[in-house]
C-alpha cells in the first residue's frame, strides 16, 4: 500500500499498474526531489521490439531520468529498464 506521499506522486505522474513508487527522497538543502519506481516481480509488459502483450521483464538495470520540477525543485525518475 502506498503512503500519501507516493500516492500523490503516482496520481501525479498518472502511473498505472504494475508501476508504482517505491520511495520519495527530498533534499532540502539541494532543493531535490528523487522518485524511485519499480514493478512487482512477475509483472508483464508490452514488448518495445515486437509489440507483444504480456512479456515477462528480465534483465532490467537503473535509469535515472530528468523531469519537469516539482514544486519547483529537480526532480529525478529512477526506475527499472
Amino acid at each position: 500500500m502506498s503512503s500519501p506521499t507516493e500516492e500523490l506522486f503516482e496520481r501525479a505522474l498518472g502511473l498505472q499498474e504494475p508501476w508504482q513508487i517505491i520511495e520519495v527522497k527530498f533534499s532540502e538543502a539541494d532543493q531535490e526531489l528523487n522518485i524511485y519506481l519499480d514493478f512487482a516481480q512477475g509483472s508483464r509488459f508490452k514488448c518495445p521490439k515486437c509489440h507483444r502483450d504480456n512479456v515477462p521483464a528480465y534483465d532490467t538495470k537503473e535509469k535515472t531520468w530528468r523531469h519537469l520540477y516539482f514544486f519547483q525543485n529537480r526532480t529525478y525518475l529512477h526506475c527499472p529498464r
